[in-house]
C-alpha cells in the first residue's frame, strides 16, 4: 500500500503536471489536434487499402484507432481545463495516463514492424518526444521508458529471430535510449523549474511581506486545521493575542515609518521568544501566536521572556528615540471549546493587559 508521504508527493508532482499543461495548454491542443488529424488520415487510408483478412492489417489499423481514441479524450480534458471545468490534478493524471498509452501504442506497432526485421526508431522517438512533453515529473517518464522497453525486448522474444540479437541495431537501440535520456533530462530541469515556482508563490502567498511571520491568510488556513483537530478530539494549543501599543500617537507625531518600525520590531523579536509556534501578522498593529510543541508546554516562561523584551522598551530608529510595547493575553485550549471561544478569551485578557501597561507605563493611546 503506497505511504502517506508517497501519495503526497504523487499528488504534488500530479498538481505540477496540471500547471505545466494548463500554462501551455494552446500548444498542447494543437499537438493532440494535430495527432487526430494524422490519425483520422490514417484510418482512413487504411480502410481503403488494408487487407482485413491478414491480422497483421487488422493489428495496424486498430492502432491507428486506439491512438485517435486516447488522443480525442486528452484533447477533451485540455479543452475542460481552459474553461476551469476539470482540477489541475485531472489534468496531471490525464497527461500522465496518455503518455503511458503513446508508449503502449509505440510497443504495438514497434513490434509489428520488428516483426519484419526492423527497429522502429522512428515510432519509438515520436512516442519518447511526446511521452516527455505530457509527462513532467522525471520518475514517471522513467517508469513509462523502462516499461516501454521491457516489453519490446518480451515480444521480441517471441520472434523466429530476436531483433535484439542482432549486433547490426545496437546503433538504433543506442538512438532511442539517447532519446529518453535526453528527455528525461529536460523533465528534471522542467520539473525543478516548476517546484522552485511554487515554492516562490507559496511562499508570497502565506507570508506578510513587512514582518516575514505568516499573514492573515495562513493564519485562517491553519485555524481550518486546528477547527479540524478539535473535532477529532486531539487538540491541545494556546492563543496568545498581541497588540502593538503606541503605534497611532507615533505615526502621527514623528511619521508612519516609525510607526511601521514598532510594528516589525515586534514581528522579528517574536520568533526568538515562540521558537515552536505558528506566527501571524494579521493585520495593522495585531499578531497571533498559536502555541505548541515545547512553548505550549513552557507558556509561562515564554510569556516571562516577552514581557522582558516587549512589554516597554526604548529603541533608537533614524536618531529618534521610540517606545516599543505589545499588549499580550493568552488562553489554553479547554476540551469542549471552540477555536473561536480560545480567541475570544485570549482577546480579553490581551485588552486587559493593555489598560495594565498604558495605566504603568503612561501610555495615552491604543
Amino acid at each position: 500500500m503506497m505511504s502517506m508521504e508517497l501519495k503526497r508527493a504523487f499528488r504534488k508532482d500530479m498538481e505540477i503536471s496540471g500547471e505545466y499543461v494548463q500554462r501551455y495548454s494552446g500548444t498542447y491542443s494543437v499537438l493532440l489536434s494535430v495527432i487526430c488529424f494524422f490519425e483520422l488520415v490514417m484510418i482512413i487510408r487504411g480502410i481503403a487499402i488494408l487487407n482485413f483478412a491478414k491480422a497483421k492489417h487488422v493489428q495496424y489499423f486498430c492502432s491507428y484507432v486506439f491512438l485517435l481514441v486516447i488522443s480525442l479524450g486528452a484533447l477533451v480534458v485540455i479543452q475542460l481545463s481552459r474553461r476551469d471545468k476539470v482540477k489541475l490534478q485531472t489534468m496531471g493524471h490525464t497527461v500522465s495516463l496518455y503518455a503511458f498509452f503513446i508508449l503502449c501504442w509505440a510497443v504495438l506497432i514497434s513490434y509489428l514492424d520488428m516483426v519484419d526485421g526492423n527497429f522502429p526508431i522512428v515510432y519509438l522517438t515520436i512516442a519518447i518526444t511526446i511521452g516527455g512533453i505530457a509527462v513532467i515529473t522525471p520518475p514517471l517518464f522513467i517508469l513509462d521508458v523502462a516499461s516501454t522497453f521491457a516489453a519490446l525486448i518480451i515480444l521480441d522474444s517471441r520472434n523466429t529471430t530476436p531483433f535484439f540479437h542482432k549486433t547490426g541495431n545496437i546503433i538504433n537501440i543506442v538512438v532511442f535510449l539517447s532519446m529518453a535520456i535526453i528527455m528525461c533530462f529536460r523533465q528534471y530541469r522542467v520539473s525543478r523549474k516548476e517546484s522552485e515556482e511554487r515554492k516562490i508563490l507559496s511562499h508570497l502567498s502565506y507570508t506578510d511581506q513587512l514582518t516575514g511571520l505568516g499573514n492573515e491568510t495562513a493564519y485562517y488556513r491553519q485555524v481550518d486545521k486546528i477547527s479540524s483537530r478539535i473535532e477529532a478530539g486531539n487538540a491541545e494549543f494556546a492563543i496568545v493575542m498581541m497588540d502593538v501599543n503606541n503605534v497611532k500617537a507615533t505615526n502621527d507625531s514623528i511619521g508612519h515609518r516609525y510607526g511601521c518600525h514598532l510594528i516589525v520590531t515586534a514581528g522579528k523579536t517574536l520568533p526568538n521568544i515562540f521558537t515552536t509556534s505558528k506566527l501571524y501578522h494579521i493585520g495593522g498593529d495585531e499578531f497571533v501566536a498559536i502555541v505548541s510543541g515545547d512553548d505550549y508546554h513552557n507558556l509561562l516562561q515564554r510569556l516571562d521572556e516577552f514581557d522582558k523584551e516587549l512589554e516597554y522598551k526604548k529603541i533608537i530608529y533614524n536618531g529618534k528615540e521610540l517606545i516599543l510595547s505589545v499588549a499580550r493575553g493568552y488562553f489554553m485550549y479547554e476540551k469542549g471549546m471552540k477555536y473561536s471561544d480560545v480567541l475570544q478569551n485570549a482577546d480579553n485578557a490581551m485588552y486587559a493587559n493593555k489598560m495594565q501597561i498604558k495605566k504603568a507605563h503612561n501610555l495615552s493611546e491604543r
